[in-house]
Formats: structure tokens, C-alpha cells, sequence
């Protein structure tokens, strides 16, 4: 049904008056005008604006008018300094982090290794990609070496043997433990669980890569 805003602003008043919630309020509307009429942080917005003793109806005049930027000052910047952070950017151009970050984005420009670099790869980048590929493709099939790489990772397990599925009152600490694994392409080399209450650092990391070794060794793969 359509509704003028003003209307609005006066059935809001109206509700505000009674004594009603905002939450309140806007079911109250939905129920006589509909769901798209109004949404409830509209409602709590004016609300607000009645209990400081404003019950002024009409729209409030803007002081100044929306900063406009200028990508065309963005991209020098870039250029000066592609490691230069957005908080920095913000800065300098007299701006915010939300809408230099916008406006990078559409300008194309991803962060990668603490620099803002072309989301899309440039004709050089894939030729180079294309010829790189290559050349391990054809490697591969003189002297195979694919085959050899060995791929690790970890994985959380409950102990009791109960799958990780969400619950309602689930305990706050379940008991957990971790899995450690490797594989090849032919299957698991080594895996191990670490001890209750221990948790993963350099030293036992390089000490399951030693005995990951002997696991390779064992198995002739290494």
C-alpha cells in the first residue's frame, strides 16, 4: 500500500505517545500498511529523535555537501608508493578508510605482500604464467617429480570419538585432539596425534618432520 512518508512520521509519534517499542511500533505499522512500508531501524531512528525532545517532522537540512573523491588523486599515490597502507591513503587524500578502500577496489587493486598490485594479470603475467606451466609440464614428463611432493596438515578430532556437529549446550572446552598428517599421491606416509594438552610449536613441529624423514626413508619414497 502506498504511504506517504509523512504519514508515517505522524503514525510513529502516534506510537511513540502510547508508549510503544520501536520493535512494537513498526509491527503495528506492518500489520495496516505492509512489510515494505517501513523497517525497524527507521523506526528506532526517529524514535530516538523523540525522546531527546525533537518531535520536528520534516527532514533535517544538511549542513555542507557529500565530499566527492577524486580517483584521479588516488592513482599518483599509487604510483608514488604501492606499499603505502589505506590508513595512510585515507590521510593524505583527506579521507576515509572505508571509501579509499571502495575506491580501490574499483580501481581494480588487491593488497599482496604489503603492496597494492592489479587484481587482473597483465598480458606479461600470463604469457609468463602460460610459459612457467610449460616448462613444468614437459619437465614432469622427462623426469617425473610431481609424483614425489608430499602434502601436510592438521586437523582438530573430539577424543570420544563424537563428530564436531554443533549443539545446543555444547561444553565450553570439548576435549579435543590434534591430528597431524602427510600424504602422496599413493596415500598417507605419516601421521601422528599430539599428546592431551599439547599444543603445536617449532621445536615439535621439526620433531615430527625428523620422524616424518625416517617415515620416507622407511618407505624408500625420500
Amino acid at each position: 500500500m502506498e504511504v506517504s512518508k509523512e504519514h508515517l512520521r505522524h503514525i510513529m509519534l502516534y506510537e511513540f505517545k502510547k508508549g510503544n517499542s520501536p520493535a512494537g511500533a513498526t509491527r503495528n505499522i506492518h500489520s495496516a500498511y505492509g512489510e515494505e512500508c517501513l523497517n525497524e531501524k527507521t523506526c528506532r531512528r526517529w524514535f530516538a529523535k523523540f525522546r531527546s525532545g525533537n518531535f520536528t517532522l520534516e527532514d533535517e537540512d544538511r549542513t555542507g555537501r557529500p565530499v566527492e573523491f577524486d580517483d584521479m588523486l588516488l592513482v599518483p599515490s599509487l604510483d608514488e608508493n604501492s606499499a603505502v597502507s589505506v590508513k595512510e591513503l585515507a590521510m593524505k587524500l583527506g579521507s576515509n578508510h572505508t571509501t579509499v578502500h571502495r575506491h580501490l577496489q574499483q580501481l581494480g587493486k588487491v593488497p599482496k605482500l604489503g603492496k597494492w598490485v592489479p587484481h587482473e594479470l597483465s598480458e606479461v603475467n600470463r604469457k609468463s604464467r602460460v610459459e612457467i606451466c610449460s616448462s613444468l609440464h614437459f619437465r614432469d614428463l622427462i623426469s617425473p617429480f610431481l609424483d614425489r611432493f608430499v602434502t601436510g596438515d592438521e586437523k582438530w578430532w573430539f577424543s570420544n570419538g563424537e563428530k564436531a556437529q554443533p549443539q545446543p549446550k555444547m561444553e565450553l572446552h570439548a576435549k579435543k585432539v590434534l591430528l597431524s598428517i602427510w600424504w602422496d599421491c599413493k596415500g598417507i606416509i605419516h601421521f601422528e596425534l599430539l599428546p592431551t594438552n599439547a599444543t603445536i610449536n617449532a621445536q615439535v613441529y621439526c620433531q615430527q618432520l625428523e620422524r616424518l624423514n625416517a617415515a620416507l626413508k622407511k618407505k624408500d619414497l625420500f
